[in-house]
């Protein structure tokens, strides 16, 4: 996942993206996400075949008007804040859910159980463990 943090920074990334699954990475491999809309609509303009994911605080109604206006693949959601039924909208809208920054044991169970597609970690070892060697924990 590319974050594009900064003002031009989807120009900038768009022909590295599109060199990238030109190259063989696929494209289940590869995204871009950003907090800032503009950023967004670059890339999608820009690198049409790049998948998306809008970063967001919550997955209310701007989050998820924004999701379909740049037909991102994925919501990313900050652990602080985040519930089940914020998974449970971006599932409905046709979004996976990832959660950020996951680093303890005890989030790391507790994002598995609300459902989220996936996490973000500093420490992936940390995940087999947490779940007790089974995602089913």
């Amino acid at each position: 996942v590319v974050e594009l943090k900064g003002r031009g920074s989807a120009a900038l990334a768009a022909p590295l993206l599109r060199k990238a699954l030109q190259s063989g990475w696929a494209r289940a491999d590869l995204a871009a996400s950003s907090f800032h809309p503009d950023e967004l609509r670059t890339l999608r303009s820009h690198a049409p075949e790049v998948p998306l994911a809008v970063l967001a605080q919550s997955a209310d109604g701007a989050a998820l008007a924004l999701a379909r206006e740049v037909a991102a693949q994925a919501l990313h959601l900050p652990l602080g804040g985040t519930t089940a039924e914020d998974v449970e909208r971006a599932r409905s809208a046709g979004l996976s859910a990832l959660v950020f920054t996951v680093n303890l044991p005890k989030d790391i169970r507790a994002v598995y159980h609300m459902g989220a597609a996936g996490a973000f970690t500093d420490f992936p070892e940390r995940v087999a463990e947490a779940l007790g060697g089974r995602p089913d924990r």
